[in-house]
């Protein structure tokens, strides 16, 4: 674990500890730097107001894993780094740039880590199932192994009986 860091006008502030990937790459599919800042500022204002309110940025520092004990400073800290204007909340413009900055990169590399570790577990889980449907091991589903993937899926049974009917 290496410490994720911002830079504030006093020097380096420690927020969090995150494996050493989450600062190297970004998010799968989007290079610009604007443009994951932008994403992930859109996931993060519920009521789409365009401003994030310290309870925003500590539910995401605590999505990320941050200790319990450490959120309150933490979140203080991040708000007092992105807040240009210290009007006391984060607005979409002193979040991009501050991404622009380069100060939100360590934090977007953090997501990035948690999706792509969600995304593996997803796609272990999802070839586990495939492996268990599969009975006769083809590596394709017949029309009865991909009815019982369905099934298994919670599909609804009309939609069911309709599949079964088209295959």
């Amino acid at each position: 674990m290496m410490p994720l860091c911002v830079l504030d006008s006093s020097g380096v502030t420690s927020i969090f500890t995150c494996p050493s990937q989450c600062t190297q790459g970004g998010m799968a599919g989007i290079q610009n730097r604007a443009a994951r800042a932008a994403l992930v500022f859109s996931e993060i204002d519920d009521d789409h107001d365009d401003i994030l309110l310290p309870e925003d940025l500590r539910r995401l520092l605590a999505s990320l894993g941050m200790q319990q004990e450490q959120l309150d400073r933490a979140t203080e800290e991040l708000v007092e780094l992105l807040d240009t204007d210290e009007s006391g909340d984060v607005t979409r413009v002193e979040w991009l740039d501050a991404a622009d900055a380069g100060k939100l990169d360590a934090v977007l590399g953090a997501l990035q880590a948690q999706t792509d570790a969600r995304m593996s577990q997803l796609t272990g889980r999802a070839i586990a199932l495939f492996d268990e449907i599969d009975a006769d091991g083809s590596g394709s589903l017949d029309g009865d192994e991909l009815q019982q993937l369905l099934q298994r899926l919670g599909v609804a049974p009309d939609i069911l009986e309709q599949t079964a009917q088209d295959l």
